[in-house]
């Protein structure tokens, strides 16, 4: 089949995310379980050089459009905020959450203690909405307990 070349550029863009991303904090991928109770709050932070490609741009309207779409009541609350940073420019948050390039992270905060859940696989599905929102709807929901 013809899919060498589709999978061989997502892995290996993914392979350079997660191998340039390491936090001193406590962080787990998003495939783990997830923390009993509910969260006081989660922050979705997408990580990217803003202008570096259009997979970049791409992934932050999927995260951007799955927040609107499945948990509008939560960002109008405050329970669910999202943010885009440059980590060229907001160098102390990327230092915090230790990225140096891309990264998708979600904060969960859960009695005062704070966890970083790392969503790497959201980069393979650049070109892939529907792959991409369930992605993030998958790791929020697993933060959530649904």
């Amino acid at each position: 089949m013809r899919w060498g070349w589709k999978l061989a550029v997502p892995l290996a863009f993914a392979t350079i995310v997660m191998a340039t991303c390491s936090v001193a904090i406590n962080i787990v991928n998003a495939e783990a379980q997830a923390i009993q109770g509910q969260p006081d709050h989660i922050s979705v932070i997408l990580f990217y050089h803003k202008g570096c490609c259009d997979a970049c741009g791409q992934i932050e309207n999927y995260v951007g459009d799955a927040l609107n779409q499945y948990y509008p009541n939560e960002l109008k609350t405050g329970k669910i905020s999202y943010q885009v940073v440059d980590p060229t420019i907001d160098t102390a948050l990327a230092n915090k959450y230790g990225v140096k390039t891309w990264a998708l992270k979600l904060a969960v905060t859960r009695n005062g203690q704070d966890t970083v859940i790392d969503v790497p696989e959201i980069w393979m599905y650049a070109g892939n909405k529907d792959a991409a929102t369930n992605t993030v709807k998958s790791a929020i929901n697993k933060q959530m307990g649904k």
